[in-house]
């Protein structure tokens, strides 16, 4: 994002970075720069195989998509945990906090600004609020005002029962799962669901792992690419965007031997013959399907949440143990 925004800072028409794999808080940030090319995904023949009236498709992190990026796959924020450690797991956010308490030193998240624990940041704001429905999909001060410090009340007060008393964190996920793994902790989380297939097979994590679905629902978003502004060869990245929006590269990346990810196919746009692809794929004996993972699902918060959040838990958290 740096480089993108400097050469374009600089003038140069012959960008370095054609193709980008951004987050929703660089494409935001890009949006405002005009950093990015639009108008391009109506040219993707593939498209026509998306839903022109998905919400997750439509926009990215708060911020329209506006054909300024194509889609390249779901995911789904996801607690999954110790089945041998826990026989009868929460399942709501809330009950996550309550069991903590109830367990001291067995649960944690990674501290903000970690992605993941800052997803966790923005669903307990939700929960606290009492649903997805209660927040405002734009920031604000006033919003913030009235819901953050519900959800840093409750980070508060979960503290002392963390892992390390919460007097420290994890870094990040990685971290987390090395925790879960050495059976430090019993709770985990990942936007990355597909993942957890592998990393039991691999032996990262115990068998015994098994998705935690919450009753409320849990964040939902998509993957997308974006084309600089001032990309060198964008017809190339098109083509490219393009490949990866096909059935078979999107089921092929669906494989949990492969990657695992979540396609943003509608399979109802599908010919027989492409749904085909998708019905062969191996079931994971760890993670649900999307449609029941995704079940009550909500959209992410605008992007300035995140930095507020992350911000707030820093001084009313993290600096108070």
């Amino acid at each position: 994002m740096n480089r993108v925004l400097s050469e374009r800072q600089a003038g140069r028409d012959d960008g370095s970075v054609d193709l980008v794999w951004v987050n929703g808080a660089n494409f935001s940030t890009g949006r405002q720069a005009e950093a990015w090319r639009c108008a391009w995904t109506d040219l993707l023949p593939n498209m026509e195989y998306t839903d022109p009236q998905d919400p997750l498709l439509l926009n990215d992190f708060g911020t329209p998509v506006e054909g300024c990026e194509a889609p390249w796959h779901k995911a789904q924020f996801t607690f999954f945990y110790d089945s041998e450690a826990i026989t009868d797991p929460p399942t709501s956010l809330e009950g996550i906090l309550e069991w903590a308490k109830e367990h001291p030193g067995r649960f944690t998240y990674p501290a903000p600004p970690d992605f993941t624990g800052s997803v966790f940041l923005r669903e307990v704001l939700l929960s606290e609020a009492g649903g997805a429905d209660q927040v405002p999909l734009e920031y604000s001060e006033e919003a913030f005002d009235e819901h953050a410090p519900a959800a840093l009340e409750a980070l508060r007060e979960v503290a002392p029962s963390l892992w390390r008393e919460g007097r420290t964190y994890p870094r990040d996920e990685q971290a987390l799962n090395t925790l879960f793994a050495n059976g430090e902790v019993d709770i985990a989380m990942t936007y990355g669901p597909a993942t957890l297939t592998d990393l039991v097979a691999s032996g990262v994590l115990p068998e015994s792992t098994k998705v935690l679905t919450l009753d409320e629902g849990t964040v939902g978003d998509a993957s997308f690419l974006a084309i600089p502004a001032n990309a060198a060869d964008a017809a190339g990245a098109m083509v490219v965007a393009n490949i990866a929006l096909s059935p078979e590269q999107q089921a092929a990346k669906a494989d949990p031997e492969a990657w695992g990810q979540f396609t943003v196919l509608d399979p109802g746009l599908l010919s027989p013959a492409q749904q085909d692809l998708f019905e062969q794929l191996p079931d994971s004996p760890i993670v649900p399907d999307y449609e029941e993972l995704s079940r009550n699902a909500h959209g992410e918060l605008a992007a300035e949440w995140v930095a507020a959040l992350d911000e707030g838990w820093r001084q009313d958290v993290a600096s108070t143990r």
